[in-house]
């Protein structure tokens, strides 16, 4: 199904007309003969356009036009006046109250239909745009990776995120806040044209972005943004704090807290065929927070006192010192440790510092909470006596 388009006109046969040429492009479209019936349509319906009149029988179209600008559901539908009315300072009028064309009859068929065209354009692009980055919102981005994973082209998604923003924001206000997603995604447009032509940027929302750039490109546009963001991010704070490089917070038990500037974090995950079936899994798997989750063991589907031990080990009885047993070993042949060790293996590639500090505001504290994590679990499981064979 076409998009929709009103057709406002109490002249039956440019109504008429007016459908006809445009249902021949593709379009679907509904007539009113009066500017009340008109309204009515459009608050039933919600049309995607407004082809309307202006002198006409009930309510004039300047009246619909400016009931539609007040009625939310309609605010932003393009409205195309097509009115015999030729006076320059008539149509000025119009245009600056919020038409998004001018029309006059006697008028042409393909004029009219290419002038329709490119309203409609026009606002789905501006609704597929972030208000405030003014970058392609979801929609985009989601078609973007689709003909990616179609073309078969060698491509790799960035998935960037801030940290420490919500306290940023918190200190600060929600207009600092939003210049510095502003700083982010402009530095993103830089790098991205810097990098390559073959480039797309889109705004997820608040402050997560995607980078879509060749695959060999990828890892130098990550160096270029976390490298630029340490950069810029300073002028973004006030200079007692900026030269702290801290800002103090106090929480609701009157505790100040010393709390870091804020850092982007990146998350890399190729664009292939072969590699994902869906744009949702390539922004899923890029996303910086799926990076610092640790793999799960394979968990087997019987109960540890049906489970046999595996062939080959014995079953270390040592206490815990929480008073629970240590889990059987597992045989490094076996199927189930090979795709733990597989996944192992995978986060650790993922969180391995390039060698000229690569993620240094991200990856590299992502990968000292990983090890105090570890450092943790092997505390807890030294036992507190000997351990009996």
């Amino acid at each position: 199904m076409g998009q929709r388009v009103l057709v406002v006109d109490d002249d039956p046969e440019v109504r008429s007309l007016v459908m006809a040429t445009l249902g021949d492009a593709g379009y679907e479209c509904m007539g009113a003969a009066d500017g009340l019936e008109g309204l009515r349509l459009a608050r039933l319906h919600t049309p995607d356009a407004v082809v309307l009149d202006v002198f006409m029988p009930k309510l004039s179209g300047d009246d619909v036009h400016h009931a539609l600008r007040r009625d939310s559901a309609t605010r932003y539908v393009p409205v195309i006046f097509l009115s015999a009315d030729t006076a320059p300072k008539d149509k000025a009028r119009r245009l600056l109250d919020g038409a998004d064309d001018y029309i006059s009859k006697p008028f042409d068929l393909d004029e009219l239909t290419a002038r329709v065209t490119a309203s409609l354009r026009s606002a789905t692009s501006l609704r597929a745009l972030n208000p405030l980055s003014g970058l392609p919102g979801n929609v985009s981005i989601s078609n973007e990776l689709t003909r990616r994973l179609g073309d078969g082209s060698r491509s790799a998604c960035l998935y960037a995120d801030l940290d420490h923003f919500k306290e940023f924001n918190d200190h600060y206000g929600f207009a600092r806040g939003d210049q510095m997603i502003v700083l982010l995604a402009r530095l993103i447009v830089t790098v991205a044209e810097a990098i390559s032509t073959d480039t797309f940027v889109g705004h997820v929302g608040g402050d997560d972005f995607v980078l879509v750039v060749p695959e060999a490109a990828a890892e130098d546009s990550a160096r270029a943004i976390v490298r630029g963001f340490d950069e810029l991010v300073p002028t973004v704070y006030d200079p007692s704090d900026r030269k702290k490089r801290f800002i103090v917070r106090t929480d609701r038990r009157g505790v100040q807290h010393n709390l870091p500037f804020v850092t982007v974090s990146l998350g890399i995950v190729p664009v292939a065929p072969e590699r994902r079936r869906s744009p949702s899994g390539a922004t899923a798997r890029a996303g910086p927070s799926t990076v610092a989750k640790r793999p799960r063991p394979r968990q087997s589907s019987r109960s540890p006192e049906t489970q046999p031990p595996r062939p080959g080990h014995g079953e270390c009885t040592a206490p815990r010192r929480d008073g629970h047993r240590r889990a059987p070993a597992r045989n490094p042949r076996d199927p189930a440790a090979a795709a733990d060790r597989a996944r192992t293996d995978h986060v650790r590639h993922a969180l391995r510092p390039p060698r000229d500090a690569l993620f240094r505001s991200g990856v590299r504290r992502l990968r000292a909470d990983v090890g105090a994590a570890r450092a943790g679990d092997a505390a807890q499981d030294r036992p507190s006596g000997r351990a009996s064979r």
